[in-house]
């Protein structure tokens, strides 16, 4: 199976891409190039980049969406458009699954900003 991992170098994607890779065909993918490559095949795109995404979703048949914009101002509204370009994109080349890593919650006030976006 041929599999893309964006948010590769984050805390969830550097423990699961090198997992994945034993029995699959994984292209990780982020924003910058990793320190070390581990072996693996790397892409450089941001979530938010479709033409970056549509060339990098060539012939992939299962993408994993680990990613995040935490740490800038506006990161509700990144994370939003970075997830609506991702699936936009993942449709148009005909991933067979599209796997996102989100947080539980409701819609309490008590919730932080993060885990309410």
């Amino acid at each position: 199976m041929k599999i893309a991992v964006l948010g590769a170098t984050g805390t969830v994607g550097r423990a699961l891409t090198p997992l994945l890779a034993q029995q699959n065909d994984v292209l990780a993918l982020s924003r910058r190039p990793p320190k070390d490559a581990s072996g693996l095949r790397w892409a450089t795109a941001d979530a938010t980049d479709g033409a970056a995404l549509r060339k990098a979703f060539a012939g992939i048949d299962v993408a994993y969406y680990l990613v995040h914009s935490l740490g800038s101002r506006d990161f509700e509204e990144r994370d939003r458009l970075a997830a609506e370009t991702v699936a936009q994109e993942a449709e148009r080349a005909g991933l067979r699954q599209l796997v996102y890593l989100g947080g539980l919650g409701d819609q309490s006030p008590q919730l932080s900003r993060h885990l309410r976006s």
